[in-house]
């Protein structure tokens, strides 16, 4: 029953081929990040990658690593999927020719769905993890712009050169090149030049 065994298999090609591997963990990581600037930016319609440098986008990862820790996570359950797979497979050879009790169709019926061939149950499996990780992106970049459209986020005080007073308003983020804010009070999202800022300081209340 090891061939169900979908993250042996993946540690199998990381030790065979480490540099591919580790380039390719590294790509998902940067899609993943930047789909989910996109969404976030684009619920106060701000194109991010109008914003962003190479640098900014290679670094994404780092700046979001809640998207490692969701990939791990879905990576622990797509490895909790095999064994089940395996148990079910066991389950399914040992009625060979016979009549299953009805708790064990009952078991296969209502609580579980494995496809019944190897190659299926890695469909299934690999389809399942980019499901699960585009729900996260979408649903929690969705959620988090939404939280700061009802007035809550990091908020600091920002003081621009040409200008001696500061005001207080809310971080979306920072490129290289540019600070993205956005102003609870108008409603509107401003996005300055990193050079016209004079200073950023966090808000006592953030």
């Amino acid at each position: 029953m090891q061939e169900r065994n979908t993250l042996g298999h993946v540690i199998k090609f990381v030790k065979e081929s480490t540099g591919l591997a580790i380039t390719f963990a590294y790509l998902i990581l940067i899609i993943s990040s930047m789909a989910y600037l996109g969404i976030f930016y684009g619920r106060f319609n701000v194109d991010i990658l109008k914003l962003v440098a190479l640098e900014d986008i290679l670094v994404t990862p780092i700046r979001r690593p809640d998207i490692i820790v969701a990939i791990v996570a879905i990576t622990i359950a797509v490895s909790i999927n095999d064994a089940l797979a395996r148990y079910n497979a066991r389950l399914s050879q040992g009625y060979v020719g016979k009549k299953k009790p009805w708790y064990i169709r009952f078991y296969e019926r209502v609580f579980f769905f494995f496809p019944a061939t190897a190659q299926g149950h890695y469909r299934l499996t690999v389809a399942s993890f980019f499901g699960f990780l585009c729900f996260y992106i979408a649903f929690f970049a969705y959620a988090e712009a939404e939280d700061v459209l009802e007035g809550n986020g990091y908020e600091v005080f920002l003081t621009l050169s040409e200008k001696a007073d500061s005001r207080s308003v809310i971080l979306l983020g920072t490129t290289s090149l540019y600070v993205i804010v956005y102003d609870s009070q108008s409603g509107q999202v401003r996005v300055h030049q990193m050079e016209s800022v004079a200073s950023i300081t966090p808000a006592e209340n953030s």
